[in-house]
């Protein structure tokens, strides 16, 4: 574990880092955007009810799905999975953006603007870069994430699937 003066250096060096989700490197990553872009078909974006649990049999552990409420009012956890709990260390399903920006603002501004820009763009999009979540006392796991907008029609987003997998730090 580095000390604090490290963890500070990367923390400043070392922000997430947007990308296109066709560039993503994690297999559980690369077969959730493979999954997502074969049920989308011709499609902008696929819609939930398009997903089948044996399709995401692969990356169901590491997804959540959230669902757009009040057209972007506010988001809701719909499906937390295994893997998602034990990264999070608590069952979030249920849980709205709102409660978490309450219980932590600055992540649960992260998490509003991310899902904003996914809603209002229609488009996916993959970030890497350093865990949000983890306590200021922890060394700070890297992440890949992809963030894939489902919509019953190509006009609206109306849920979010998001696939996350710690991934090792780049070497500096």
């Amino acid at each position: 574990m580095p000390n604090t003066s490290v963890k500070k250096k990367l923390l400043e060096a070392d922000q997430s880092r947007l990308f296109s989700p066709d560039d993503v490197e994690h297999p559980i990553a690369k077969a959730a955007v493979a999954y997502w872009n074969s049920v989308r078909g011709a499609r902008k974006f696929p819609a939930r009810s398009d997903l089948s649990l044996r399709g995401m049999s692969r990356f169901i552990s590491y997804s959540l799905i959230v669902a757009v409420l009040e057209d972007g009012a506010d988001y809701q956890y719909k499906f937390v999975g295994d893997i998602e709990r034990q990264q999070f260390n608590r069952d979030f399903k249920g849980v709205c953006i709102s409660d978490v920006e309450k219980m932590e603002p600055a992540f649960g501004r992260i998490l509003r603007k991310t899902y904003d820009g996914v809603r209002l763009t229609g488009a996916p999009m993959a970030v890497r870069g350093l865990v949000d979540h983890a306590p200021h006392d922890a060394w700070l796991p890297y992440h890949e994430s992809v963030f894939l907008p489902l919509g019953a029609t190509d006009e609206a987003v109306d849920h979010l699937l998001i696939v996350g997998v710690n991934i090792p730090r780049p070497e500096a």
